[in-house]
């Protein structure tokens, strides 16, 4: 019989976050989002993002925001949609 291995959690967010509130918990993240990338400050869900910021070790260690939004996204976000619409990738 073959055993099954668990899929290794990952942290849920514990409440709703705001942009505001996630840069006012993380003050050592620093920077600004500008232009084009404003989009994240409403299109990302905040707590999420600090729970995998907290649990993702790469994740962890970026130090800007305009590269820890774009590293969720394309680590979580998009790869989540490959996922749910059937894409391989």
């Amino acid at each position: 019989m073959s055993q099954i291995t668990p899929v290794e959690e990952q942290p849920e967010p514990k409440e709703d976050m705001t942009y505001e509130q996630f840069r006012k918990a993380y003050p050592d993240v620093q920077g600004n989002l500008y232009g084009t990338s404003e989009r994240y400050i409403t299109d990302l869900n905040w707590a999420d993002v600090a729970a995998k910021f907290e649990a993702d070790e790469e994740l962890g260690k970026v130090r800007n925001i305009y590269y820890l939004a774009r590293n969720y996204e394309q680590e979580y976000v998009q790869k989540g949609q490959a996922k749910t619409s059937g894409e391989v990738g």
